[in-house]
């Protein structure tokens, strides 16, 4: 059959009209698609908040596209892993270091943590009723913070001090002057003393009296010095100024007693120079200077003229004629008077 042109090209119009709807028709739909792809979703990155339209399937995705990186300890709410919907919030909490000083170590931490108290819990530190801590557990957390943490304790100890005796001296006019009697003799008490102690950090830092409690009384150390310097001598009273209490023996200028013969050097001579005769003594110098004026109890008047090898501290030699003298005298305890 035989088509008109005018038909011919009526076809043609068709043709291409139902071509340009079926391209239509997809390109519709592809939009349609894509569309339900897009999810609008608010990121809050602390104080940054970012509201965007994404085709990403997840929160990484998301984070990645955005060009968000995380560090170390940074908290993503949901996670990571969580599929996009339209309509989601995303919150990232921040990680901040701070430090802790505590119980002789050092914490470091990485937190989202918010207060002083947040990073202890973490820590797993607990403060006990009396340690104190800089800065305040409800204190704010800012980058870099160190808390410190003091451990305060307290205890008790108990202690004995020695309390010591007085001295005294005092007169006796009935004692000669060189003289002296212990009346008391001095003991030393024992006072008992309670302390609470506040110890930081295991150093003590305070120290409180609880309790004292004497324990024994100090006892005076008492003495008694004479005063008396007037002596009765054959020829009268002799005042001194000072008395002695000596092992006397006796000498004479024999070998025996000496060393020497008559004749050797220094024979018969004493230590001050002058010859040996009765009223001459030995002494020890550093006791009684040589040429002091003595009175010997039962001996009598002396010059302290001579020393002897075996006279030392509280010793005296009296001078006799005789070696036979000498050994009727032997040894006595006499009172040496030195005269003023």
């Amino acid at each position: 059959m035989d088509i008109k042109p005018d038909m011919k090209a009526y076809m043609h119009r068709r043709k291409i009209f139902a071509a340009i709807l079926t391209c239509g028709l997809a390109a519709s739909i592809t939009a349609g698609a894509y569309s339900l792809l897009m999810k609008d979703i608010k990121v809050k990155d602390e104080d940054k908040v970012y509201t965007v339209r994404t085709s990403a399937g997840s929160v990484q995705e998301a984070l990645d596209e955005m060009g968000i990186v995380l560090s170390p300890g940074d908290v993503v709410e949901p996670g990571l892993e969580t599929e996009l919907y339209d309509g989601l919030e995303i919150t990232i909490t921040r990680a901040i270091s701070v430090r802790i000083l505590a119980d002789g170590r050092t914490i470091e931490l990485l937190t989202t943590k918010k207060t002083v108290q947040d990073a202890l819990d973490m820590a797993g530190l607990t403060l006990g009723p009396m340690d104190r801590i800089e800065p305040q557990v409800d204190s704010e957390l800012e980058p870099g913070d160190t808390i410190k943490i003091t451990r305060v304790t307290q205890g008790y100890i108990q202690e004995d001090v020695v309390l010591p005796y007085r001295s005294i001296r005092r007169e006796n006019h009935e004692l000669e002057r060189g003289f002296t009697r212990v009346v008391s003799r001095g003991q030393e008490g024992l006072k008992r003393v309670v302390y609470k102690v506040t110890y930081e950090d295991g150093i003590e830092k305070q120290r409180e009296i609880l309790e004292e409690r004497i324990i024994r009384e100090p006892k005076d150390n008492i003495v008694e010095y004479g005063t008396v310097s007037v002596v009765a001598t054959s020829r009268g009273e002799a005042r001194f100024k000072r008395a002695f209490n000596m092992v006397a023996t006796a000498y004479c200028a024999c070998k025996k007693c000496t060393g020497k013969n008559p004749g050797d050097p220094g024979y018969g001579i004493t230590k001050s120079g002058l010859p040996v005769k009765p009223g001459i003594a030995a002494v020890d110098p550093a006791v009684i200077p040589l040429g002091s004026n003595l009175y010997v109890q039962g001996y009598g008047f002396a010059l302290a003229a001579d020393t002897g090898s075996a006279i030392k501290g509280n010793r005296i030699d009296l001078y006799y004629p005789t070696h036979e003298e000498c050994e009727n005298y032997g040894v006595r305890r006499v009172k040496v008077y030195v005269l003023e």
